[in-house]
């Protein structure tokens, strides 16, 4: 085999020096030492290529176009040999069809006749007279009427024109409408018919609780000379104060609980609280308005001060015969706060109608109400065991250790949430747990924990189930084995 290149000649000339190059320093004179001779060892010149590092240039390799194939034009024998393996074409039904021809247009439209008219017309020089009618006048209608929860204002419309149209300063004078009570507000005209009072009091309304009554006397004239024939009475009432809030509401509240109603009026604080009512009533208790530091004090009561309107709400409380507020209201009672038929508004005369009230429980001893676990009355090994109280827990008190379970679950976690101790973690199949609370367990009254404390809990067996740790639709590892794992639970 013939070379034909210069580097692999110097690449093979190269091997055959290294093979016939002397041996090295070192392993001559270790021969003569093991020979005995004494004699001096001469430093070896190795001659034999030499080789030379420079910056090499970077060539682009150009790839040769891949050689087309040959190809050769068919024969038309050829050619109608391969056509006819192709399957029979069947011409079908709606192959041919007619062409397709748009509708035909729309005839063009008739000429109309051209009216010869400027495009703005000439107004003319004076209005036109008023038609006059023999008619009488009459109402034809008013709002509001009857009982209505609230009244903005008060409408009321003649079948014929009352004022000339001029400014409402002049047409203001001319109203022949009387409403008693009168409250503070104006009089207007909508138009040369409508007569409407727009009241000028807060929140823009008429005054509640009260009973309106609106008067045309016989004979008022309209501004075509025609007469009322008799007079017109109409009547509308606002409606007397209702609960629209109250504070506390539930269970287990304080026994010197802020109490707290609203109103959807204003109100008279201290003629309403001469008529509330405590039930039951406690031993020579009897109900105060609050302080406003008792107020601040309070934040369910100052937040709901907050957000009434001024002079709708009062804020009370119960106190005992020494004037003391704590323990005035008896423990563990439902407590009835009545505001009687007869209480009076600020607003109007007008006083309720039928009793309304709020009710809420003072909290009593500390006690477990509820000792339960899953649902349906199921308890399987994973549902969490739940001790429920009467009152709220004083959690920052609460410790785990205030809870003993037999036997024991590994690693279970014990926590206390407002009136609930959680007990959560993997129990066995088929196994009666006991639970033993310690007398030592408060509430937020500082009352620790009274009756039973002792309570069992039947675990049983959990739901058959299948499941996976992927979502609805997974995806395998390309590189790991064909294999979908399913869990499953008894």
């Amino acid at each position: 085999m013939k070379t034909k290149h210069a580097p692999t000649r110097l690449l093979t000339l190269t091997i055959i020096f290294t093979l016939l190059a002397p041996p090295p320093s070192g392993f001559v004179a270790a021969a003569a030492a093991e020979g005995g001779a004494q004699e001096t060892v001469k430093p070896v010149v190795q001659n034999g290529l030499r080789f030379r590092l420079s910056e090499g240039r970077e060539q682009v390799e150009r790839p040769a176009p891949d050689p087309l194939a040959p190809a050769e034009l068919l024969s038309a024998a050829e050619t109608k040999k391969l056509l006819d393996r192709l399957p029979q074409l069947t011409p079908g039904a709606d192959d041919t069809q007619d062409f397709k021809l748009r509708e035909r247009s729309l005839p063009p439209p008739r000429a109309g006749e051209i009216i010869q008219a400027a495009f703005a017309p000439p107004a003319p020089n004076a209005p036109p007279a008023p038609s006059h009618t023999r008619a009488p006048l009459e109402v034809m209608r008013f709002a509001p009427e009857g009982e209505v929860a609230l009244a903005p204002a008060f409408s009321i419309t003649f079948s014929q024109p009352m004022v000339a149209v001029s400014s409402q300063e002049e047409t203001a004078a001319s109203v022949p409408v009387r409403m008693t009570p009168q409250p503070e507000g104006a009089w207007r005209w909508l138009g040369a018919q409508t007569l409407i009072f727009q009241p000028r009091v807060e929140g823009g309304r008429l005054p509640m609780a009260t009973n309106y009554t609106v008067t045309i006397p016989a004979g008022t004239k309209s501004a075509l000379g025609n007469a009322l024939a008799e007079t017109k009475t109409f009547s509308f009432a606002t409606p007397p104060p209702t609960l629209k809030n109250f504070h506390p509401r539930g269970e287990s509240q304080r026994r010197d609980a802020l109490m707290f109603v609203e109103f959807d009026q204003n109100v008279d604080a201290a003629r309403v609280l001469e008529r509330l009512k405590l039930q039951p009533a406690a031993t020579g208790a009897r109900l105060r308005l609050a302080t406003p530091e008792e107020i601040a004090a309070d934040p369910s009561v100052r937040d709901f001060s907050k957000q009434a309107q001024a002079g709708r709400w009062l804020a009370f409380r119960a106190e005992g015969l020494n004037g003391a507020t704590k323990d005035a209201l008896p423990p563990d009672t439902n407590i009835k706060i009545v505001i009687p038929p007869g209480t009076p508004s600020a607003e109007g005369p007008r006083t309720t109608l039928t009793e309304q009230s709020f009710t809420f429980k003072t909290y009593g001893a500390l006690r477990v109400i509820e000792a339960a676990c899953g649902y349906r009355q199921r308890c399987s090994p994973f549902d969490v065991l739940r001790l429920t109280f009467n009152n709220q827990l004083d959690a920052a008190k609460f410790s785990a250790a205030q809870v003993t379970i037999k036997p024991d679950i590994p690693g279970a976690k014990i926590s206390a949430r407002y009136n609930t101790i959680l007990i959560e973690g993997a129990k066995r199949s088929n196994t009666t747990y006991t639970v033993t609370l310690d007398r030592s367990v408060s509430d937020t009254f500082r009352q620790t924990l009274t009756g039973a404390n002792v309570f069992t809990f039947k675990v049983t067996t959990a739901a058959p189930r299948l499941f996976t740790t992927g979502q609805d639709f997974a995806v395998l590892d390309p590189a790991g084995r064909r294999a979908f794992t399913v869990y499953s639970i008894n």
